[in-house]
């Protein structure tokens, strides 16, 4: 089930407007400090230990399903994996705004729109070092010799032009400030809680990671799954 099923099935009346153009990139140096940072523990631990070039990753994945997924790479995102500990973790930092054909507009019952971009977050195998990887197919199956390692339930989103207010019903969050930040969905299987809003968090929050190495994107939450048939 693409995103386009999930926003029929979740949005709870929200509609998927014309896609956006977003906004340019800024370079990569343009910023001494993060956007947005976190981490958490990578679970089973142990399960990584063969990995070559281990790196945290985000999928862009677009609502609207009209333009190809848009895999982060080594340009913006920034991440450390401890995995000699009794516990297995990571770090990540995330220097730039995603890429601008990765925003969409998406209007809300009161017909206010916002702009935003929605990300799945990935642990991947750099294998050819290039600090990238690329996807395709409806799956998101990566490209070799890299490969998926972990996904996390939790998602990353970005809002360039926010909601005035709260929207009753929305399901991404209150994006209601421009920014990052870092969605926990809420679960009643196979769909979203729809009497649980998204929790919405600005930054170092503790994201898990769950290791399903695979050739196609790890779907680990139990509902909103955005590549599977």
């Amino acid at each position: 089930m693409r995103f386009v099923d999930l926003a029929r099935a979740l949005v709870l009346g929200a509609g998927v407007v014309a896609g956006a153009c977003g906004e340019g990139l800024v370079p990569g140096d343009a910023y001494s400090s993060p956007l947005i940072a976190f981490g958490g523990e990578i679970t089973p631990t142990g399960q990584l230990s063969g990995a070559w070039r281990p790196r945290v990753g985000v999928l862009w994945t677009d609502l609207n399903q009209v333009g190809p997924d848009l895999p982060s790479d080594s340009t913006y995102v920034s991440s450390h994996l401890d995995l000699d500990m009794v516990v297995d973790r990571y770090m990540a930092e995330i220097f730039r705004p995603p890429p601008a054909a990765a925003f969409v507009d998406i209007a809300a019952d009161s017909g206010e729109v916002v702009r935003l971009a929605l990300g799945e977050l990935v642990i991947f195998d750099d294998r050819d070092g290039d600090g990238r990887f690329s996807v395709s197919g409806p799956r998101a199956e990566i490209t070799p010799p890299d490969v998926f390692l972990a996904g996390a339930w939790d998602m990353v989103r970005y809002v360039s032009s926010p909601f005035t207010s709260p929207q009753s019903g929305f399901p991404l969050g209150m994006a209601t400030t421009t920014g990052y930040a870092l969605l926990t969905l809420y679960c009643a299987a196979p769909l979203l809680d729809p009497t649980r809003p998204a929790r919405e968090s600005l930054g170092n929050s503790n994201v898990s990671m769950t290791v399903l190495t695979s050739s196609v994107l790890p779907e680990v939450r139990t509902c909103a799954h955005s590549h599977s048939p």
